[in-house]
Formats: structure tokens, C-alpha cells, sequence
């Protein structure tokens, strides 16, 4: 009786050391799954990335210089989705940056920022504030841009500027008729407070 219980007690013993043998043992070959989160970018980050990406616009700006013969230069707009344009000779070179819209003159640069037209030279210098409401810049019937006045309107009247900038018709009319050929019909036609009236011109 005595000789079974101590055979019992070594049982025991020997299965308390294999069990903890195979408790302790170590862990070979487990897996390891690694969790990759994936980066979501925020809403801003989203509006910030789609505003810099730009729709580009190629234009072509065509003049006829008589002796001298077609001018023409081309243009690209960049369109950005906040509502600012930038304005290259490619994509690599930009002449202005971050206004409404621009229009193409035979020297100059118009640029529309806060609802106002400002002049800049062809290299993106300032010339004029932003002062003109209205332009009227206009293709002539054979497709090329008109090279002598433009019409500007400022504080709710016209006038006339030359393709250097200079103010050659001080915006004081209702509204300026401008000929697209001045040798078929070299005048102005101007209106005031509903009057037609004349004035001899000759184009620069």
C-alpha cells in the first residue's frame, strides 16, 4: 500500500516536470501578422491637393502688323479649382500667378483680380493698379486681335487705352464705338449721356 503511494507521488512529480518543461518551452515558427494601416489624407488635405492640380488651356494670340507682317504668341492658363488662374509661356515659365482671368494685348498684360483689370507688362510687371471695371480687348473680323485702342471702362465710363498703356480717351463717355479698320472708317464714335458724338482719331 505504502509502495503505491509513493509510485503515485513520483507519477505526479514527473508529469508536473514534463508538463512544465512543455509550458516553458519556446514558441517556434509563429507567425507574425504585421498590420500596414493605410495613410487617408483629410478632407483639407484632399481640397489642398485637388486645388494643385490645374487644368491647362493653350491660347493663341495673333496680331496683323501690315509691313511687318503676323505676330503671334502662344500662352498657356493654368485653371486652378479655387477659382485663380496663372498665366505661362509654358509650363516650366510663368508670367503672372493667382488672378481671376487675363486678356492678351499686342505689348501688354491684363489681369483680373478681386473683379478689377490692372495692366502688367509682358514679363509680369505692374503697370496700373486695378482700376478698370470692364475691357473690351476684341478679335477683329479676320481673327486677329485689334493692335490700336482698347476700351476700358472705369467708375461706370469708357475710355480708350494704346497698346503701350497710355490713356489716350479719359474714361468720361457712356460708350466708345471703336472701328476694327481705321482706314475704311479712321473716327471715333463716342456716346454721352445719350448723344452720338464724333471725334477724329488717328491711330498710333
Amino acid at each position: 500500500m505504502r509502495t503505491r503511494f509513493v509510485i503515485s507521488i513520483v507519477l505526479l512529480l514527473v508529469c508536473c516536470i514534463i508538463t512544465g518543461c512543455q509550458t516553458n518551452k519556446p514558441i517556434q515558427n509563429e507567425k507574425i501578422e504585421e498590420k500596414t494601416t493605410k495613410f487617408e489624407p483629410s478632407h483639407k488635405e484632399k481640397e489642398k491637393t485637388d486645388q494643385e492640380k490645374p487644368e491647362y488651356k493653350n491660347v493663341t494670340v495673333s496680331y496683323w502688323l501690315g509691313d511687318a507682317g503676323e505676330k503671334t504668341t502662344n500662352y498657356i492658363i493654368a485653371s486652378y479649382k479655387n477659382g485663380q488662374k496663372d498665366l505661362l509661356y509654358d509650363r516650366d515659365e510663368c508670367i503672372l500667378s493667382g488672378f481671376e482671368d487675363y486678356d492678351i494685348m499686342l505689348k501688354l498684360i491684363f489681369a483680373k483680380k478681386e473683379g478689377k483689370w490692372g495692366i502688367y507688362d509682358k514679363a509680369g510687371a505692374k503697370i496700373t493698379e486695378h482700376i478698370f471695371d470692364e475691357i473690351l480687348n476684341p478679335e477683329m473680323p479676320d481673327g486677329y486681335k485689334v493692335n490700336g485702342l482698347v476700351r476700358v471702362k472705369q467708375n461706370g465710363l469708357w475710355g480708350a487705352i494704346d497698346q503701350n498703356g497710355n490713356m489716350v480717351i479719359k474714361p468720361e463717355f457712356d460708350f466708345i464705338h471703336l472701328t476694327s479698320y481705321e482706314e475704311i472708317e479712321p473716327y471715333i464714335k463716342v456716346e454721352k449721356i445719350g448723344r452720338l458724338e464724333r471725334s477724329r482719331f488717328f491711330y498710333l
